[in-house]
């Protein structure tokens, strides 16, 4: 578990609050936000310190520990504790290292794991279930020495088991949560003894060759349908019962006559994709992704700004694929890179490049948000200071203006000024970052789309939602048939 610390304080905010992390802990506690604590449970945080509410805003605005603004905080934390931790009706006095660094102040997992832990899982998980499937009765906690080893021909993982089993020695939250995953995919498969079950290794790298080979296939795609493997399928692991060959598995050419053999595969309760997710309740379900042509829908619900001084803008699906996209510059500043990345209510379903964004635009309605020529230039009078005349022309358009403002935000505070928007104000934010020209880029592509969707008509608006909402969340018409677990 850990801790938070004024390093973390100063790096690259990534929740669309500010320009550091700094300003996410002047949010908490500006709204009352209870976070987590380091010692377990949590607690709404406080000011102990005169002025520090102020300091932590100011630092939220400039990125690394060497800014006058966050130095000023390593003058008052250091030897200090001038915080105050509220919870149950009682008030103590901490440091910054008494907060837990979750998601928001930059935890590669979160309430989860990073990619290393998540790896260690997933091929735990192919461990386990190789286990169950090998027994007559459920899992209830870690398989013995000898269970795994019987197992052990059955088992391809890109993790060494001792390294798995050293990662869950005393995580019971994991054990539990894995246990429960490799009973749950029995109760659905249910062939003793006849899967193999994989995660990396040789068998996935030529399921991911071959994706290769048709995505990148000119004869029957204008271009790519996917930029990843993950949004064609996201699964994690892989179960085969191996009565097929190499051939066999590697001879459709495009995306509608592969999709069909993996549907007919599972049918026949031969091969799995399976998409995992740590259980958080006493049981987990299986959901089957993608088995039928028929996907579900979504339709536009919103755009905006949360305010004018974060970085992004963030776009609302709504119907059977409620998610929300937050579009920024995703560089921390040091290059300049515009994606969006898709949360829906259970999970993060990752970042897409802007260039896909594009694409489904124009499919949609013939034009295309931005060209690669564009996206340069944009990206060069961005980091020379040039492209103020091009950001107030845009900013004051009445596709715009409102929605990028912050006054569209349902959640603004109730004393929020909208600001005036003109090129004294622009120049003001492009000299506040570290990284010149990191705030006008990212705000400014966010105006372009939301300039192209707000003059699009609700039917072409929807359209795109729904061409958006289904590819983030690999429900795209071309995306394979996976079992997703939840």
């Amino acid at each position: 578990m850990a801790k938070l610390s004024l390093r973390d304080l100063a790096e690259p905010d990534r929740t669309g609050v500010g320009v550091s992390r700094a300003a996410v802990l002047a949010d908490v506690i500006k709204k009352g936000t209870p976070i987590e604590l380091v010692k377990g449970g949590k607690a709404v945080i406080t000011i102990g310190v005169a002025g520090l509410d102020k300091l932590l805003e100011d630092a939220g605005q400039d990125v690394g520990k060497e800014s006058p603004s966050q130095a000023k905080l390593k003058n008052v934390f250091s030897n200090k504790k001038p915080l105050k931790a509220v919870k149950n009706g009682k008030s103590e006095n901490i440091g910054l290292s008494a907060i837990e660094k979750t998601e928001m102040f930059g935890s590669t997992g979160g309430s989860g794991a990073g990619a290393k832990e998540t790896a260690l899982a997933e091929c735990a998980v192919a461990w386990f279930s190789a286990v169950r499937f090998n027994s007559s009765k459920d899992l209830t906690e870690m398989p013995s020495d000898a269970e795994f080893a019987a197992v052990s021909h059955l088992v391809d993982t890109d993790k060494d088991l001792d390294e798995i089993k050293e990662y869950l020695d005393g995580n019971i939250a994991w054990v539990m949560s894995i246990t429960k995953t490799a009973n749950k995919l029995w109760g659905e498969m249910r062939i003793t003894n006849g899967y193999k079950w994989h995660r990396g290794g040789k068998f996935v790298a030529m399921l991911n060759d071959h994706f290769k080979k048709i995505n990148n296939d000119k004869d029957y795609y204008d271009h790519p349908p996917f930029a990843n493997l993950n949004k064609w399928s996201p699964a994690d692991i892989w179960a085969c019962e191996c009565s097929v060959t190499k051939d066999q598995l590697t001879a459709a050419t495009s995306f509608q006559s592969y999709n069909a053999y993996l549907k007919e595969m599972i049918d026949k309760k031969i091969l799995y994709g399976i998409s995992l997710k740590k259980a958080a309740s006493s049981s987990i379900t299986l959901s089957k992704v993608n088995y039928t042509l028929t996907r579900p829908t979504a339709s536009f619900d919103s755009i905006y700004s949360k305010s004018f001084e974060s970085l992004d803008v963030w776009m609302y699906t709504e119907g059977k694929i409620g998610i929300e996209i937050q579009f920024r510059d995703t560089s921390g500043g040091s290059d300049l890179t515009w994606q969006g990345e898709a949360i829906g209510s259970a999970a993060k379903h990752g970042k897409i490049g802007g260039g896909v964004y594009s694409k489904i635009i124009e499919e949609v309605t013939g034009s295309h948000l931005y060209t690669d020529a564009d996206f340069q230039t944009i990206k060069t009078k961005a980091r020379g200071g040039r492209l103020t005349d091009d950001f107030v022309s845009l900013a004051n358009k009445g596709t715009v203006k409102e929605y990028v403002s912050g006054q569209k935000n349902p959640n603004k505070p109730a004393n929020y000024e909208v600001p005036e928007i003109n090129a004294e104000l622009v120049e003001y934010h492009y000299n506040r970052t570290k990284h010149k020209g990191q705030w006008v880029f990212s705000k400014y592509m966010g105006m372009l789309l939301i300039d192209k969707m707000m003059s699009m008509s609700k039917n072409d608006r929807d359209k795109v939602s729904n061409l958006i909402a289904q590819y983030a969340t690999s429900q795209h018409t071309l995306s394979a048939p996976f079992l997703k677990t939840m």
